[in-house]
Parts: structure tokens; C-alpha cells; sequence
């Protein structure tokens, strides 16, 4: 928990160290590419930790409020860096909207550069971290493609003309449009109680047939990335002893929750009967 931490300062710091950069770069010496870039980095600072902080609450314990966990809290995170990219997807089309000749200073690509260098450690951070800095990252890889389009755009733009750098700046508006869908589609994808791979059904259903028992039904839904919660419907003798079959029963859930995060419920069908 302690290394995570670091790693987690660590990302922070980095990134806001490249939207600094950009900053410089956009708004003191004039890049319209780098300063769409620089409300990235904004954007992209302000869902880090907007997203820590959904973390953290999505790790309480269970209350009388969330029996089941705090889970989901996670995807506050997500949803958070949906509404800051789109607001700031906005104020990009409205900045392209003034099409007045402008000059690009020389020390704009410099900038870009080494905004390019602090994300590229941000990044690296946050994808081993995993979890809802997934997205965070996603939208972060963007903007190592988009330093290295703004580095062209604002070098040819301070040396030759400024519709190079323009047209780099309507480039990067028109990617945050694209990432936006990808990162929409797959958070709702994630909320839409999705199962879990065939590979993890077959693989629960064969920890109860090495304890003897028949799974019936198996209904499961991700919760988040890494928890998994259900119910398994499984048939027993009605000769059998309830003792036994619970022993079992309690055997498999721990294994399950250990190797797959598997937070199961079990009922129980009689084979003679069918009687739940």
C-alpha cells in the first residue's frame, strides 16, 4: 500500500509538471496547438484526482448504506474525466473559432517537449496501477500523441506559418472528440452489469465439480475491474448431509474470492425434488 502511494504522488506530480509546461508553451508564446494541449493537461491533472479520490472510497468496508461494498464509487472517477475532457473539448472549438493571423514563438515546440517527457512517466505509472487510472491513463497516452503532433505543428508554425500550428490544434480537438466516445462506450459497457469471461464461468464451475458438486445456474456481473459478484444455483441430494455441502460450499467461495475476486451467493436444488 505504501509503494502504491508513492506511485500514486508520483503521477500526480509528473503530470502536473507537463501541464505546466504546456501551459508555458500555449499561452506565453502563442501555439493554439500547444495551448489545446495545455487544457489537456488540465483536464487531464484535475481526473487524476478527482479518481484518487473515488478510490479511495470505492475501498471502505461494507455500511447500512452499501452492503455489497463501495465498488462501483470507482467509476466516479471515469465519469468525472468524461465531464472535464468534454468541457474542455469545448472551450478548444471555441478558441479555433477566431481565425485571426497569430505568430508562434520558438520556445512553443521547447515546451511541448518537455511536457512529452513528464506524461511519458506519468503514464507508465498509472497503467501499473490499473484499476480507474485505466482511463485516466487512456486519455493520457493521448497526450503523448498529441505532444508529438503539437512538437511538428508548433515548430513548422513558428517557422514557416501559422496554419500549420492551426491545423494542429483542430487535429488535437477532433481526437479528444474520438477518445471521448471510446472512453463513453467503454464505461458504460463496465456499468451495464456485464458477465465475466467463459474462461472464469468454466473455471467456477469446475471449483465446485472438485468438491462433487453440479452447478446448475451461474449468474454473474463485474462489479469493477477486479470484483466479480453472483449467484450459483447448485443440485444436492436430499439424503445428503447440510453439513458437508456447506463445508464445501465455503471452501469453494473462499477460493473463488481469492483467485478470481469472486463474491458468490449459493443456493441449493434438491435432485429429487427440485425444491430450492
Amino acid at each position: 500500500m505504501g509503494s502504491d502511494r508513492v506511485a500514486l504522488a508520483f503521477v500526480v506530480i509528473t503530470s502536473a509538471l507537463g501541464g505546466f509546461f504546456k501551459v508555458l508553451g500555449g499561452v506565453l508564446y502563442g501555439s493554439k496547438a500547444v495551448f489545446v494541449d495545455a487544457l489537456t493537461s488540465i483536464a487531464n491533472l484535475f481526473a487524476l484526482l478527482v479518481s484518487i479520490a473515488y478510490l479511495r472510497k470505492s475501498l471502505e468496508p461494507p455500511d447500512k448504506d452499501h452492503h455489497f461494498g463501495h465498488y462501483r464509487m470507482v467509476f466516479g472517477g471515469s465519469i468525472t474525466t468524461l465531464m472535464t475532457y468534454s468541457f474542455i473539448a469545448g472551450i478548444a472549438l471555441i478558441k479555433l473559432t477566431d481565425l485571426t493571423k497569430y505568430s508562434v514563438a520558438v520556445e512553443a515546440p521547447l515546451m511541448a517537449f518537455l511536457g512529452v517527457l513528464a506524461y511519458s512517466a506519468s503514464i507508465l505509472t498509472a497503467r501499473k496501477l490499473g484499476g480507474v487510472l485505466t482511463h485516466y491513463a487512456i486519455f493520457t497516452v493521448s497526450e503523448l500523441i498529441e505532444g508529438a503532433v503539437v512538437i511538428f505543428s508548433s515548430l513548422v508554425g513558428a517557422l514557416y506559418s501559422y496554419l500549420v500550428d492551426y491545423a494542429g490544434a483542430l487535429f488535437l480537438t477532433l481526437y479528444i472528440f474520438y477518445e471521448l466516445r471510446k472512453v463513453f462506450s467503454e464505461v458504460v459497457i463496465k456499468l451495464s452489469d456485464v458477465a465475466p469471461s467463459e474462461t472464469i464461468l468454466r473455471s467456477i464451475t469446475r471449483a465446485f465439480e472438485s468438491e462433487g458438486l453440479t452447478v446448475v445456474d451461474l449468474k454473474l456481473r463485474h462489479l469493477n475491474d477486479e470484483k466479480i459478484h453472483g449467484v450459483a444455483l447448485i443440485s444436492v441430494s436430499s439424503t445428503a448431509s447440510i453439513g458437508d455441502v456447506e463445508a464445501k460450499v465455503n471452501k469453494v467461495k473462499k477460493k473463488l474470492i481469492e483467485n478470481y475476486g469472486v463474491d458468490l451467493t449459493v443456493e441449493y436444488s434438491s435432485k429429487e425434488s427440485g425444491q430450492h
